[in-house]
């Protein structure tokens, strides 16, 4: 279940065994994009572990875009890091930074797509109490 917050949602139809389906954005400012070739595991910190399916064409940059989450005011903008790392919100070419909202759909490079969503803490108490289909 998710935790109350922003969250990437993959949209992939066919996850590729070991994704992550939701990827929680953390408060303060993360990074997209894939280290760098000569790094360790070590070398990723404040980067969310978005990652390609293996077979997959590399389309992350190694610095693709930021979120910095606004913990205080609830708010999440995406900005633009390189010429190389091409994002879209809502099909559109992200050339500038952007706030999130609700629902947006986000493309990184040409296929890894996501949904934004920011789970509110009375979005969270509804999901616990259950749902109930007619």
């Amino acid at each position: 279940m998710l935790k109350s917050g922003p969250h990437l949602i993959n949209l992939d139809p066919r996850p590729s065994e070991g994704t992550q389906l939701a990827h929680a954005i953390p408060s303060g400012l993360s990074y997209v994009g894939h280290p760098p070739s000569d790094s360790s595991d070590d070398a990723t910190g404040g980067h969310l572990h978005i990652f390609e399916p293996v077979d997959a064409v590399v389309s992350l940059s190694v610095e693709h875009c930021s979120f910095l989450h606004d913990q205080e005011n609830a708010r999440v903008v995406v900005s633009p890091m390189s010429p190389s790392g091409v994002t879209f919100v809502n099909g559109k070419l992200l050339l500038e930074d952007r706030e999130l909202k609700h629902n947006d759909r986000i493309v990184f490079g040409n296929q890894l797509c996501f949904r934004f969503v920011f789970v509110t803490k009375g979005v969270v108490a509804r999901l616990r109490e259950g749902i109930v289909f007619d």
